[in-house]
């Protein structure tokens, strides 16, 4: 399990290809008190992480090159395995269930901000490692709840969240009749205050980074 004391000034290692991503990331980490390196890309994080490891890793998943899911099983292979919170604008259950399986501790959506920082302390100083302790399915059944909707709403808006289906497929899929699925659907919609099933993903997508 991670601990960091808390008078020794954690080093934080941001890999992005954005350079734009990359300054401002860095510059509200060093504001709220953290040592930091950058890397542009996955080869660079390579040499970095082959030199030193940091407290934690701040990873972007979509690069050029090694993307942020290669570079996890590169230094899994390797035997160098930092905490590592991934921060991607491009959420999918896909990368998210493989990021839980190669030990995330956390996934956050873009962009990042200062809402972060309290999650990030409390990864390093040992209160909490949240994504590693919950699933996909979990959060989301999380984040519904929170919005007074019940388990047995849970599944269409996952099928929603993965697969983007229409109420008839994911009613197929489910063993439930399309009106159904559109019910559970507008149920969800009214909850996060949207107009669309593309505004809904969206929303529930945006919850990930609070939980």
């Amino acid at each position: 399990m991670l601990q960091v004391e808390e008078k020794r000034v954690p080093t934080i290692l941001i890999v992005d290809d954005d350079p734009l991503v990359r300054t401002a990331v860095k510059r509200i980490l060093v504001h709220a008190g953290f040592n930091t390196e950058t890397a542009a890309d996955g080869f660079e994080a390579l040499n970095l992480l082959h030199r030193s490891i940091p407290d934690l890793m701040l990873l972007d998943l979509d690069m050029p090159g090694i993307s942020g899911l290669e570079l996890l099983h590169i230094i899994a292979r390797d035997g160098i395995q930092p905490y590592t919170v991934i921060l991607t604008a491009k959420p999918s259950i896909d990368t998210a269930l493989e990021a839980g399986r190669l030990k995330v501790v956390d996934y956050f959506v873009k962009p990042f901000d200062e809402r972060m920082i309290d999650k990030i302390r409390s990864i390093l100083y040992e209160k909490s490692v949240p994504f590693a302790c919950m699933t996909v399915e979990e959060r989301i059944r999380c984040i519904l709840k929170d919005r007074g909707l019940t388990d047995r709403i849970h599944p269409t808006i996952l099928s929603l969240y993965a697969t983007g289906g229409s109420n008839r497929e994911i009613g197929e899929a489910l063993g439930l009749s399309w009106s159904t699925v559109r019910s559970h659907v507008r149920q969800a919609m009214t909850a996060f205050e949207v107009g669309s099933r593309t505004e809904l993903v969206s929303a529930i997508i945006q919850e990930f980074s609070r939980i």
